[in-house]
């Protein structure tokens, strides 16, 4: 089997980056979806049609 290289700083800076970036916006997207359902909920509650 064979073991690629390492990856260049460079390579690990960007997915360190872009890992902050990915957990951060999955943070807000698990809000977003807590944020909607508790929304469907008080529709629900108030026969709102959705």
């Amino acid at each position: 089997m064979n073991i690629p290289p390492p990856p260049s700083a460079e390579v690990l800076n960007f997915i360190r980056d872009n890992l902050a970036i990915a957990r951060r916006l999955a943070w807000i997207s698990t809000i977003h979806r807590e944020y909607l359902e508790h929304l469907e909920d008080l529709a629900r509650i108030h026969n709102l049609k959705i």
